[in-house]
């Protein structure tokens, strides 16, 4: 979650960009935060710069003349470590592939240029704050051959609360529910094996946070940076073709993350191998309330911000698309929502347990995606899923961010309710939704991208995109009260 604590100085960041427009645009946007920006036009002037001032944090341009981003971020780490600078990489959409050897080079973490500049802000304070974080907790990095301080094992942990214990912890650390005279749960033998674990010889699992068709996920500590991830744990067992289609599985799902560059997905850091035929995939934790949640608490949304939501999905399906990816499970608790700091939400695409690239021929026979919002393709397998599928089950969150229930209700027999997804009129928008006109707009989009026929929908995640914003134009500001 975005913290909201107020800056504790001014920030020195200095960018290194060959282009005057990106450095136009970067500029407004930090500078109206109250951060101070210095520009270097190329590499060389940037690293001597680095030599004479001191910064706190450098965005450093992928594609430049004479030095490009990869050899000045090599040179810059050469003298200066991710504790003491960090460095995030300003990438255009065709780079994405370069992101993976920027990590590997010392890139502590990338951004688009064309990203929202609130957006960009929190991802820079975020770094900043982690900084400043770990310069309390103390220095947890490698130094020569010393190895990284490891915690005591641990077999137990807190049912309340899924968090690793000491068997003698009188108290849980993280929710301080008292031990039980029976003692703690064990780890062995509960649904989440690989608590407590120390993986890839710095993430320290240390709290299960769910359970899906997938895997299982955990939260981690980076014992080398002090940082926290999500590990998602992902079996590749079985025998034969169940386990080949497994592994095409799992690789597409990282590569899904991996080369999506988009500030409305999830990230896929590194991939590392737990025992046998598990594999851990560490992504960055989204902290915030799912969208699922934020539903079962207020039933429904006011109109603008459903289709604010609905915007935001959108262009993260747009950009998941754009590299020939399909989800195949857009619903509402795979949507994480991040409170910013003027008080709106920041939406977020995650959980690619499903995803397959939309070039590669699946050869699995059965039934993607979640019963409440499968299209009708999906049902039928009878020709190959495309963009309008995940469009498909974006009509169908929409409907039920306006109306506070869905359109075909999922208390109905699993037979029925996909009977319903392939033959059932989509019922309209209740009264009380918005005024007539308005409520006809957003009926006839729902109609269009819940199409029975995928030739009958949007073409693609960017047409949807276009006609919410024309929607909006005709949603009535809120009066404010005086």
């Amino acid at each position: 979650m975005v913290s909201t604590q107020p800056i504790p100085h001014m920030y020195r960041i200095l960018l290194i960009d060959d282009s005057l427009m990106d450095c136009v645009l970067l500029e407004r946007a930090i500078q109206e935060q109250g951060a101070e920006l210095t520009f270097a036009n190329h590499g060389s002037k940037g690293l001597a710069l680095l030599e004479r001032e001191r910064f706190d944090l450098v965005l450093l341009d992928v594609t430049m003349p004479r030095m490009n981003g990869l050899q000045v971020l090599k040179a810059l780490r050469a003298r200066h470590s991710r504790r003491s600078l960090p460095v995030l990489m300003l990438t255009d959409r065709r780079e994405s592939e370069l992101m993976v050897d920027a990590f590997q080079e010392g890139a502590d973490d990338y951004i688009l240029k064309t990203t929202d500049s609130e957006v960009l802000w929190q991802r820079i304070l975020a770094r900043m704050q982690l900084r400043d974080e770990q310069s309390v907790v103390g220095d947890l990095h490698r130094m020569g051959n010393q190895s990284i301080q490891q915690p005591p094992p641990s077999h137990h942990f807190c049912p309340e609360c899924l968090t690793c214990v000491r068997e003698d912890a009188p108290t849980c650390p993280s929710c301080q529910e008292p031990r039980h005279r029976w003692g703690w749960c064990l780890i062995e033998g509960s649904p989440f094996p690989e608590l407590g674990q120390i993986i890839g010889q710095r993430y320290h699992l240390v709290q299960g946070l769910g359970r899906g068709s997938t895997g299982r996920v955990y939260r981690a500590v980076d014992l080398d940076l002090g940082r926290a991830f999500a590990v998602k744990a992902v079996d590749l067992t079985g025998e034969g073709d169940l386990l080949e289609e497994a592994r095409l599985q799992i690789l597409d799902e990282i590569q899904a993350l991996v080369r999506v560059d988009s500030p409305y997905v999830v990230k896929l850091y590194q991939v590392v191998h737990i025992q046998d035929e598990t594999y851990g995939l560490v992504m960055e934790l989204a902290i915030g309330r799912t969208l699922a949640e934020v539903l079962d608490a207020r039933v429904s949304l006011p109109v603008s911000q459903a289709v604010q939501f609905a915007l935001m999905i959108s262009q993260a399906l747009s950009d998941i698309h754009a590299h020939g990816i399909l989800h195949l499970d857009v619903k509402p608790a795979n949507i994480v929502l991040d409170r910013l700091s003027t008080g709106r939400y920041h939406v977020r695409l995650l959980d690619f347990g499903i995803a397959r690239f939309v070039s590669r021929p699946s050869s699995h026979k059965g039934i993607f995606g979640t019963p409440a919002y499968i299209s009708p393709e999906q049902l039928l397998m009878e020709e190959e899923l495309d963009a309008r599928t995940d469009i498909y089950a974006l009509g169908v969150m929409l409907y039920q961010m306006l109306a506070g229930q869905l359109p075909f209700s999922d208390d109905a027999p699993t037979g029925d309710l996909f009977d319903m997804h392939l033959n059932a009129p989509i019922p309209p928008l209740p009264e009380e939704v918005a005024e007539p006109q308005l409520r006809s707009m957003l009926d006839g989009l729902i109609a269009y991208m819940m199409a029975k026929q995928m030739s009958l929908r949007p073409v693609d995640a960017r047409q949807v995109s276009r006609i919410l914003r024309k929607i909006t134009a005709h949603i009535p500001t809120p009066r404010v009260r005086r």
